[in-house]
């Protein structure tokens, strides 16, 4: 893509390529951080990066600045200091009005963009939202804003087709919720923009390695079915390991020489363990890598 012109404004970058930072928390953060890199590695657009976070009033640690400036630093060297620009929320209404810019936002943080951009007035500049999961306890009034500051040339990005089906399925509830209050026709409703743009992998950074020396590696067998789970292992802002665990068992029942191999930092190692061995039956190492 060749638009030297277009300027797409992201929250502040804070990833690392050689350690994990606070923007490989959450999903929709990683997906964002790793789509900045993107645009600037296979487009000629330039990137604006915010000094501190749009819809948070909680300044920066002085940790989150350090590796803000780092990474920052680490982006222009690859990429050109020209391409990669610093600015505040209030730089975004001058770029506006003189050149193409688009904003993406991680999760939710579009609703509040959106209040601003209805006060700088119709057709300001387009929002893509990122969305790697929905917070279900805030879905319905979260979804309902959403509706209700899109515009015709937004677009939400799903990393998944299972984040497609609940993000439809919230559109579609809220929608049924502003109906219903505001005694609107559903000939009144608008399509809402749907990309499905997978998490990716920084080629230059994740390289392949031999298989057969992966497996001695770990002591595993050269023949046997291998499953490989990797993420961060927490009860509270992941996935649950329990339906994993379930799935497993009722594979050995008909392939017993699968093995299961979790990669990740265990936030309650004890409980996994127990869940394993006492409720799926499935023996656990006793260390994770």
């Amino acid at each position: 893509m060749e638009n030297e012109d277009l300027v797409v404004v992201t929250e502040p970058y804070q990833r690392s390529k050689v350690s994990l930072s606070p923007a490989d928390q959450y999903g929709a953060g990683v997906a964002h951080q790793d789509l900045t890199e993107a645009v600037l590695k296979h487009s000629a657009a330039r990137v604006l990066v915010l000094s501190a976070p749009f819809a948070s009033s909680v300044s920066l640690s002085v940790r989150a600045l350090t590796t803000r400036a780092e990474s920052i630093d680490e982006l222009r060297r690859s990429h050109g200091s020209e391409r990669v620009l610093e600015g505040s929320v209030s730089d975004i209404r001058y770029l506006a009005a003189r050149l193409p810019l688009v904003y993406v936002a991680p999760g939710t943080q579009s609703l509040q963009l959106g209040q601003v951009r209805y006060a700088f007035g119709p057709g300001a500049f387009p929002i893509a939202t990122i969305i790697h999961s929905v917070h279900w306890p805030n879905m319905l009034l979260s979804f309902a804003n959403l509706l209700l500051l899109y515009e015709r040339f937004d677009s939400i990005i799903v990393t998944s087709r299972a984040a497609r089906r609940v993000v439809e399925f919230a559109l579609s509830e809220a929608w049924k919720f502003l109906g219903s209050r505001l005694a609107l026709s559903n000939e009144c409703q608008n399509g809402v923009r749907l990309e499905n743009l997978p998490l990716g992998l920084d080629e230059d950074s994740v390289l392949p390695r031999d298989k057969a020396q992966c497996r001695a590696t770990i002591d595993l067998p050269q023949d046997a079915t291998i499953i490989l789970y990797v993420g961060r292992l927490t009860e509270g802002h992941k996935a649950d390991l329990e339906p994993l665990l379930i799935a497993f068992r009722r594979l050995t029942q008909t392939n017993s020489s699968a093995f299961l191999v979790i990669a990740g930092s265990l936030a309650h190692p004890v409980t996994l363990r127990y869940c394993a061995t006492w409720h799926y039956a499935i023996t656990l190492p006793t260390s994770y890598g």
